[in-house]
C-alpha cells in the first residue's frame, strides 16, 4: 500500500492529519517532505516540463481572448 497523508510532528511522534486504517503496531517506512523544500518556481518548471500540461499547447485550449475581460 503506498498512501501520502499530512502529518505533523509534535513531542516526537507523527500525529497524522486525519484517522488511518492500520492495525496497531503496524510498521510503515515514511519519507518526510517539507513543504518549503520545493519553492513555487521549483514548481512551476517541474510542471512546465512534465508532460501531463502538454494538451495546454493545444490552441484549441485557447478559448478566452482579450475580449473577455480586464486583465488584472
Amino acid at each position: 500500500m503506498n498512501k501520502t497523508i499530512q502529518a505533523v510532528y509534535r513531542k516526537g511522534v507523527f500525529k497524522p492529519s486525519r484517522k488511518l486504517n492500520l492495525a496497531e503496531n503496524k510498521h510503515v517506512t515514511l519519507q518526510l517532505v517539507n513543504i518549503d523544500d520545493l519553492p513555487a518556481k521549483g514548481i512551476s518548471r517541474l510542471a512546465s516540463k512534465s508532460p501531463a500540461f502538454d494538451f495546454l499547447n493545444d490552441k484549441r485550449e485557447d478559448i478566452y481572448s482579450i475580449k473577455d475581460g480586464k486583465p488584472v
